[in-house]
């Protein structure tokens, strides 16, 4: 009842007491939701980051909500640790011919580990800044994507970086529907499962054809 009569004064203008305790409570609650609004999008924890030793790399999916709130844009990138033991992250497209570099989830360097490679032209790329040295497109280069660490030593990725991304970025990415909420994400795609193994999981049209036998 007492905040009820406040705001009555202060709507009425009788009370420029209650006026001012009413604007720096405003600006107290909208400090704290600024606050509280993440600034940032963590990619790797510290304990993930140690796990990614020289010429290694981690394939991640960026997901930013579209401006009208209806789609999700869907940044393919990874992240690697080059040949000079800096974390980087790239977007996940070929300036060559377009497309992902990899065809195995996590697969991006030469066999030597010097090297980033694209398995569709044999394009090769510096892990120390994206530039093509060899294939179809010397002297160009991967997108890179600015990245932070956090105080543990965790690599996040600042939301206006994926923001001006998602406008002047490259073609490393898909839209697709919102069907969740309209945040910003970050995941890792699915395993890759050979073909002889999805055949076996699949059931065995004799078997079952006996089976029936059976119970009959």
């Amino acid at each position: 009842m007492r905040a009820l009569a406040t705001l009555l004064r202060v709507a009425s203008g009788r009370d420029s007491s209650a006026v001012s305790i009413t604007s720096t409570m405003t600006r107290r609650l909208l400090s704290a939701a600024k606050a509280a609004t993440p600034t940032s999008l963590r990619l790797l924890s510290a304990t993930e980051v140690s796990e990614l030793t020289e010429s290694s790399a981690r394939e991640l999916i960026l997901k930013l909500p579209t401006g009208d709130g209806q789609q999700m844009r869907q940044h393919r990138a990874f992240i690697v640790r080059g040949t000079d033991g800096q974390v980087r992250l790239f977007e996940n497209h070929c300036p060559h011919a377009g497309g992902p570099l990899n065809w195995l989830p996590d697969r991006f360097f030469t066999r030597d580990g010097k090297f980033l490679l694209c398995t569709r032209h044999a394009a090769m790329f510096s892990p120390d800044d994206g530039v093509c040295v060899s294939g179809p497109c010397v002297g160009e280069s991967l997108l890179p994507i600015a990245v932070e660490f956090d105080g543990n030593g965790g690599v996040l990725v600042p939301l206006e970086v994926l923001e001006t991304l998602a406008h002047d970025g490259g073609g490393g990415f898909t839209l697709e529907p919102l069907d969740g909420p309209a945040v910003p994400s970050v995941s890792r795609p699915e395993p890759f499962v050979p073909r002889r193994l999805k055949r076996k999981q699949r059931p065995d049209k004799n078997s079952m054809h006996l089976k029936e036998r059976s119970s009959k």
